[in-house]
């Protein structure tokens, strides 16, 4: 009698036991599985980002490849075409081609209401000198010394004035920004420019070496002595962060 009510009381000891513990134990097991489970598709996560990875920059690096692959012969024509232009230059008496493009930096406005004049990081600056101003061989405007310091001004400024070329025919003018566009100015009344024609630098200035592209010619009008052409630029309204400064000289 005294076994029974002892095993009694132990099985019933047992049942408040597993009454009282086995959810509590049973959530600590559910728990422990979902941090396992959460560990294991974080790393199989972080792997295939990983996995992305190398392979997109696989494909990048396959990419530079092909371009540099696709580079070099023109690079290479390049080198023998100025090969022949210094030799021709030499036996005519006139120094070497060699443009020096320097990178600069946008800093900072020159004032807050006029963001077409903008000051430069530019280490190589000559004070002495004027600068053009290029951005993915892109006519950017003009670098000149304000207070020693190198003083963008971009192509959309009025004070941005450099010579170029228009159309085939390569017709003379004088480019000066208006704000939105270009004004070529002092385009003489016998020539014909025509709306479409590509406007290029001349190389006469002293601030850019011939044949950069400026923009392309929206609108013509005739002036008493001279005509005038509008053109659109090709510089996006948006500022680039980096730009070439030109040294021809």
């Amino acid at each position: 009698m005294i076994k029974k009510s002892y095993i009694v009381t132990l099985l019933g000891t047992v049942a408040i036991f597993i009454y009282l513990f086995s959810k509590p134990l049973y959530n600590n097991i559910l728990d422990t599985s979902y941090s396992i489970k959460h560990f294991i598709v974080q790393k199989i996560d972080e792997n295939r980002k990983f996995l992305n990875r190398y392979l997109n920059q696989a494909k990048t690096i396959k990419n530079l490849q092909e371009q540099i692959a696709l580079l070099k012969p023109k690079a290479v024509a390049m080198n023998a075409y100025k090969k022949e232009l210094d030799l021709y230059l030499k036996n005519i008496n006139l120094k070497k081609f060699d443009p020096h493009l320097s990178p600069v930096k946008i800093l900072t406005y020159e004032q807050l209401n006029n963001p077409n004049r903008v000051y430069l990081d530019f280490p190589r600056f000559d004070e002495s000198k004027n600068y053009g101003l290029i951005s993915q061989n892109r006519v950017a405007g003009v670098i000149k010394s304000k207070a020693s310091k190198p003083l963008g001004i971009l192509i959309y400024d009025p004070k941005a004035i450099f010579s170029v070329l228009i159309g085939k025919d390569e017709i003379e003018g004088v480019s000066f920004g208006n704000g939105k566009n270009l004004l070529i100015k002092f385009i003489p009344s016998y020539k014909n420019p025509k709306v479409g024609d590509e406007v290029i630098t001349s190389g006469y200035d002293g601030l850019f070496y011939y044949g950069i592209k400026v923009g392309r010619v929206i609108s013509i009008q005739k002036r008493l002595m001279y005509k005038v052409a509008f053109v659109k630029p090709y510089l996006p309204t948006k500022k680039p962060k980096y730009l070439y400064a030109v040294d021809v000289k």
